[in-house]
């Protein structure tokens, strides 16, 4: 039965579900195949990778006389790069040469009037600029290499364009269906990409990713990554750098859970009020993606110079070196979260990271750790590794945190910290 409810209670339901202007439109719009190398802009990367001269990007950027005033199609900092194989480019093409239907392209507007930012269908956009500009062809059972208009130097025989085997008039007039989506903020434009691929692999290093130019945690995370200071430690004790990030976007989940780690502020951790550091998960993390007082870059690179400093003392002579490949053993996912909230607790109890009695006392206590929790030839896979400290166990060995491991409610760390004290009789 309908009842009438206060406009105050419509208007807060309204606010949970409501998160674009009520004017925002979507239109559809008919772009011809042959449209494609001259309103569509190839990412630079895919620029380099395949080889294209100054002068045939000068030439398709110039664009044709009756293209002057349509607008550009251009990827979006927060899509994933260009991933397709060979077959799925083959089939796109046969496609289109058959006339098949083929997914609509996603448009949004851009930040000009000429600019639309493609949210679905840039890996199509892709491979059909790349036939069109001949860095592939197709393949026949006979052995026949067929390129769109132009055989490049070093193919030998059994090459052949489109033109020549009176297939080029029916690509080129292929229609590809775009809706133009208008009107909707910028800020709203990766979570409309994300819904679109709701369905797809869209992992937390993505989520992450697509929020690096507004998430000031992220921003911090690079920040941090990129530092002349901490750069080399980063990546010889984590296995952790920027570029390794641009290239594997998975390790962008380790890296904001280690920065975050350092850098969200107790009083802003719901309970328990232990610090959740090291949670990896975007669902959990994303309340701290852009809270007001983050720590600055100065504090989280006062806590990381300590962590690193630990890592140094303890590795840094001959009879002690870093043994355990960190692609391998991906310690910091156990045993640094343990010391960063350790650091924390005790940066709390002292009042001051520079305080020279909480400094020593924590370099005492994790540097025989460290040293202990990589020795030579020891994987952390092996049933005797020092780091099975960290987890309870019943009388007959088994694990006793089984379905805990991923730190959701914050109280795993805090779990393994207590073990780690109580095993190496600290405190």
């Amino acid at each position: 039965m309908a009842f009438t409810l206060p406009s105050e209670t419509i208007q807060a339901i309204k606010s949970e579900i409501i998160i674009a202007p009520l004017d925002a439109t979507r239109e559809d719009k008919m772009i011809s195949v042959k449209k494609v190398p001259y309103t569509f802009r190839l990412q630079d990367d895919l620029r380099t990778e395949y080889k294209y001269t100054d002068e045939e990007i000068s030439r398709y950027e110039s664009r044709e006389a009756d293209l002057a005033h349509e607008f550009w199609i251009v990827v979006p900092e927060h899509q994933r790069l260009y991933v397709w194989d060979k077959k799925q480019q083959q089939k796109l093409i046969t496609s289109v040469i058959n006339g098949f239907p083929i997914p609509e392209i996603k448009l949004n507007k851009g930040s000009t009037a000429s600019e639309y930012c493609v949210e679905d269908g840039q890996q199509r956009l892709t491979t059909l600029f790349l036939f069109m500009t001949n860095r592939f062809h197709l393949d026949t059972e006979q052995g026949w290499k067929i390129f769109y208009d132009s055989i490049p130097n070093g193919h030998g025989n059994n090459c052949v364009v489109l033109e020549q085997i009176g297939l080029k008039s029916k690509f080129d007039n292929y229609q590809l269906k775009a809706e133009l989506a208008i009107g909707f903020p910028e800020e709203i434009h990766t979570e409309m990409f994300e819904r679109l691929n709701s369905g797809k692999s869209l992992d937390d290093g993505d989520r992450y990713w697509n929020r690096r130019d507004s998430s000031t945690l992220v921003k911090l995370t690079e920040m941090i990554l990129e530092s002349s200071e901490f750069s080399e430690k980063l990546n010889q004790y984590f296995g952790l750098s920027w570029k390794k990030i641009e290239k594997k976007r998975t390790l962008l989940r380790d890296a904001v859970g280690l920065i975050g780690g350092l850098s969200v502020p107790c009083a802003d951790l719901e309970t328990p009020r232990e610090l959740k550091v090291m949670c990896l998960s975007f669902t959990k993390n994303y309340k701290y993606l852009n809270i007001e007082d983050l720590a600055s870059f100065e504090d989280t690179e006062k806590r990381m110079r300590l962590l690193l400093v630990t890592f140094q003392k303890a590795y840094g002579t001959n009879e002690h070196k870093f043994h355990n490949d960190p692609k391998e053993n991906r310690n910091f996912k156990r045993w640094i979260s343990p010391m960063i909230l350790d650091l924390r607790e005790r940066q709390e109890k002292f009042g001051s990271i520079n305080n020279e009695d909480m400094i020593n006392e924590y370099l005492s206590i994790w540097i025989p750790i460290l040293r202990d929790f990589s020795k030579p030839n020891v994987k952390v896979t092996d049933t005797e590794h020092p780091h099975k400290v960290m987890y309870l166990r019943d009388d007959l060995g088994n694990k006793l945190d089984k379905g805990t491991q991923h730190n959701a409610d914050g109280l795993i760390v805090k779990q393994r910290l207590q073990l780690i004290k109580n095993h190496y009789n600290r405190e």
